[in-house]
């Protein structure tokens, strides 16, 4: 019998590698060649289960950070008036609830705007993010020079919205 460099028999290829189950004989030059077929299809099932458990990983962490990104927090608050005439004894009023309508903008959607209880109470809830907050209230109008009267909306303040939250603020509209 005739020996190649390693020792085994001329004219077999002795494999590598050998699939779990498979025979550990040596194969000849044609089953070789359907063996590393096999093989590659074999690798190839393993990237493709590597990518899909990667994916099973990555996925939901992604998706959980779009939730995060877009989940409301609420806003609550009032609405209060401070000034006026003065009282009796020529004391100024204090600070009081006023019904109106507050209004939330973010600068990318169109605005969101809440009308408040009489007592000035509000409440929403708003996805996470910035907004510019103003009021008014029809109590409160703005008198023109030809006599007609207007409500106006006051100059908005900032005001962030933190994801599964509530953030309370109070809205003073100030009269002489």
């Amino acid at each position: 019998m005739k020996l190649d460099l390693l020792g085994h028999p001329a004219g077999k290829i002795w494999p590598l590698m050998w699939l779990v189950g498979e025979s550990r004989e040596p194969v000849d030059p044609v089953g070789a060649s359907k063996l590393t077929e096999e093989l590659s299809r074999r690798t190839a099932m393993k990237h493709a289960q590597a990518l899909i458990c990667l994916a099973a990983v990555l996925l939901p962490a992604a998706c959980s950070a779009a939730h995060s990104a877009s989940s409301p927090g609420t806003v609550t608050g009032r609405l209060v008036l401070e000034g006026g005439p003065l009282g009796p004894g020529g004391q100024q009023p204090g600070t009081r609830p006023i019904p109106g309508t507050v209004r939330f903008a973010d600068g990318h959607h169109r605005p969101v705007t809440v009308r408040t209880t009489s007592a000035g109470a509000f409440s929403v809830q708003l996805p996470a993010g910035r907004y510019q907050v103003s009021d008014r209230s029809p109590r409160v109008l703005l008198v023109n020079a030809d006599g007609t009267s207007s409500q106006e909306w006051s100059t908005p303040v900032p005001v962030t919205i933190t994801a599964h939250h509530t953030t309370t603020i109070t809205l003073t509209i100030i009269v002489p």
